[in-house]
């Protein structure tokens, strides 16, 4: 069994932010992707809605995690609130991999 944790987030930039969230969002990614511990970790976007956000996480440990959620990147989501270019219901679910299947596709 794997120590793995996935985190799914959703977020919602404010009517005319959408292009800056994306943007700031977009250059979280390249600074997260260097951070230990980090083995997935994309942004989506909402077919139907521009302004709706999605990141898939998967990080090697629950202590990883920890360690990404203290990085000053991460102040980026309370700015992007602050300035009122993000909606402040964040909606986050952090998942343990459940075994099923190929496990190249299904963990």
């Amino acid at each position: 069994m794997s120590d793995a944790v996935v985190v799914v987030a959703h977020l919602k930039a404010t009517e005319g932010n959408e292009a800056k969230v994306e943007k700031a969002f977009s250059d979280l990614a390249v600074t997260t992707h260097e951070e230990d511990g980090c083995e997935r970790y994309a942004l989506h976007k909402d077919v139907g809605d521009p302004s709706k956000f999605t990141f898939v996480e998967k990080w090697a440990s629950m202590d990883a995690l920890v360690v990404h959620g203290g990085q000053p990147g991460m102040s980026l989501f309370g700015d992007l609130i602050g300035e009122g270019a993000l909606d402040a219901d964040i909606q986050m679910s952090i998942l343990t991999p459940v075994e099923a299947g190929d496990p190249s596709k299904g963990l």
